[in-house]
Order: C-alpha cells, then structure tokens, then sequence
C-alpha cells in the first residue's frame, strides 16, 4: 500500500483506477466539504527510483484553451487515455472529457488557475455525483 498524498496543499484524494504501468487517476479537493476539486494524474516510480513520485493537476496538462475545468478523473486505460467529468467554466455545464497523452513539452501546456465551482454549479451536480 502506498500513500500517494494530493495535489499540492489539498486536505484529500480519492483515487479512482490504476492501469498497467501504475498511473493512478481520481481527484483531490481541497476540503472533504467544499466541492473544490480537480482530477489528477499520479505515477508510480519505484520504491528505488531517485525521482519521487507525486500527483499532477491534469489541468495544468491541457494545451490550449477548451473552457472546461477537469474535476474527476474516473478511468485510465493502458494507452494512458482519461475519462472523467469536468465543468464548463462559464456555464457550469457538467461535460464528460477524454483526455489524450501526446507526445510534447510541459511549457507546451496552458496553466490553468486554480477555479472555485459556483454554488449553482454545486447544486446542479449532486443528483449526478454521490
């Protein structure tokens, strides 16, 4: 059993699936309470690799600017491709995602600010997520 932790301060991660070459999905929030939270990406390294391993905000990984803020990261296949639920950030829309790995850089990737779900947004997801 390892504990991989959560996305930089967050108080706690819900994995969701592991595949092959033990990358781990599911999402981190900030608090168990506030609905602030965001899908993530974790690699196991080796108990003796000298890199550590650690979770990454899949989205700091999206290139380009889609509007959606990926908030559960539900399934990874062997090819690395991730499935999950994400929000439409001017709508607050629930959208399904598929995220595809390509082969680039990391400064290739748009950061995305950290993004606080509205109350309505809230509201209208609780019939769709336990």
């Amino acid at each position: 059993m390892i504990d991989t932790g959560a996305v930089d301060s967050d108080m706690s991660a819900y994995p969701a699936q592991i595949n092959d070459s033990g990358q781990v999905v599911g999402c981190s929030c900030d608090t168990d309470q506030s609905g602030n939270c965001r899908a993530y990406i974790w690699q196991y390294m080796g108990s003796d690799a000298s890199a550590s391993s650690a979770m990454t905000d899949l989205n700091t990984l999206i290139s380009g600017d889609t509007g959606l803020y990926l908030l559960f990261a539900f399934g990874i296949n062997n090819a690395g491709e991730i499935v999950g639920m994400a929000i439409d950030q001017d709508s607050g829309a629930p959208h399904a995602f598929l995220a595809t790995p390509v082969n680039g850089t990391a400064s290739a990737a748009a950061k995305l600010q950290p993004w606080h779900i509205s109350e309505k947004a809230r509201k209208g997801m609780r019939p769709r997520v336990r």
